[in-house]
């Protein structure tokens, strides 16, 4: 049976919607993962930033790994605009990631690789202050036709911006 719906209500709601989603989607239950991350996101303003950014990311995976493209692309594209607004450089860099990810399984190389390429940008200048990369994010080159995202073609380890 499921445990999930005893855990709701118990105060930590936020976090049992995300690890549900999590968890059904390494179980490859994409349909369960979607609706425990529909849920989380339904909460809007009372989601922490980190687990609205995270969840559109990994639903960003969820739609992908199920071939709707552009329902991932939209779910990325909207935590790399939050995270670009709070500055949260592993959202930034595994945004980037995953849509040069999802560039690449579509067969366009030279835009995945824009992406991976914005990725490392991110990686190394994390290394800096938060005033150098105030001013080293802008003046990343963005391209009109698509929004900024990913890092490296292979995902990194269990880490929840790379789903």
């Amino acid at each position: 049976t499921d445990a999930i719906p005893y855990l709701i209500g118990s105060g930590s709601e936020q976090g049992v919607y995300f690890s549900a989603g999590r968890a059904y989607s390494m179980l490859n239950d994409f349909i369960k993962a979607e609706g425990y991350y529909l849920e989380l996101l339904k909460m809007e303003k009372e989601v922490d930033p980190w687990y609205w950014m995270s969840s559109h990311l990994n639903l960003g995976g969820v739609y992908r790994k199920m071939g709707k493209f552009d329902n991932a692309y939209k779910f990325y594209s909207a935590a790399l605009n939050m995270a670009l607004k709070n500055g949260d450089k592993e959202v930034i860099a595994g945004s980037y990631t995953n849509l040069g990810i999802l560039n690449q399984q579509q067969s366009k190389y030279s835009i995945a690789l824009e992406y991976f390429e914005k990725c490392e940008f991110i990686k190394n200048i994390s290394l800096l202050s938060s005033l150098a990369y105030d001013s080293a994010i802008s003046t990343l080159p963005f391209r009109s036709d698509f929004i900024s995202l990913p890092c490296s073609s292979i995902p990194a380890s269990n880490n929840s911006t790379n789903v």
